[in-house]
């Protein structure tokens, strides 16, 4: 094992006060991350659960601040038509992993952004939903007890999983405030994906990967 090429593309671009002046956030109140996906049909069934939830937390945290990190491979205009009934939440582009360094807790797509999430060590809820077809073939597929990269990873249910029916407005805004309020949760799941990120080794693959190959064609030419 030579490590993931994922911990070579990690890049925070500013640091915690900057990220928040330019973004015309406070950095004294709660952040939360929304991570829609990178497909148009991910954003357009993910976004409006993820926007809700924001609404339902702020019932209880008035004050919370979110911000969407979009994906270059989403037209902007997506993003703006479904975010227009929510003034308050704000878009981020191509600053991805600054948005998810300096959140508090995310709601984020199943997929490689959950890796990115753990290696940057925020709290998260993972969500997930695809068409009633699509999900009851790929059920009798899998044998794994879940689906989200991290919980494979740690091979426990470090992050909640939220898929199909449960990918709801009420169910994401109250696992995410679990985590927002409960210190000793958050700091738990924290250690947890610092854990997860140890396992995938440390940054250097792609190097590591030409050297094994240089040294495995030496081999064949030296036999």
């Amino acid at each position: 094992f030579v490590g993931h090429p994922l911990l070579d593309a990690l890049r925070v671009t500013c640091d915690r006060q900057t990220f928040f002046d330019c973004q015309h956030l406070d950095p004294r109140k709660p952040l939360v991350a929304l991570l829609p996906g990178s497909r148009v049909q991910e954003v357009r069934s993910l976004l409006p659960v993820m926007l809700e939830a924001v609404e339902e937390m702020r019932i209880q945290i008035p004050e919370l601040q979110a911000v969407v990190a979009t994906s270059d491979s989403v037209a902007e205009e997506v993003y703006a038509t479904l975010m227009s009934p929510h003034p308050r939440v704000r878009m981020a582009r191509n600053q991805t992993h600054d948005v998810i360094k300096y959140a508090d807790v995310a709601a984020v797509a199943s997929g490689t952004a959950t890796l990115e999430t753990a290696c940057l060590g925020t709290p998260f809820v993972l969500g997930y939903r695809v068409s009633w077809l699509s999900y009851h073939l790929m059920r009798h597929m899998i044998t794994i007890p879940y689906i989200g990269l991290v919980n494979i990873v740690a091979e426990r249910r470090l992050v909640p999983e939220l898929i199909q029916q449960e990918f709801e407005p009420r169910r994401l805004a109250a696992e995410l405030l679990a985590l927002l309020q409960d210190a000793g949760k958050r700091e738990a799941v924290k250690m947890g994906l610092h854990q997860v990120a140890e396992k995938l080794g440390t940054p250097g693959a792609a190097r590591r990967t030409a050297e094994l190959a240089f040294r495995l064609m030496e081999q064949g030419a030296n036999p």
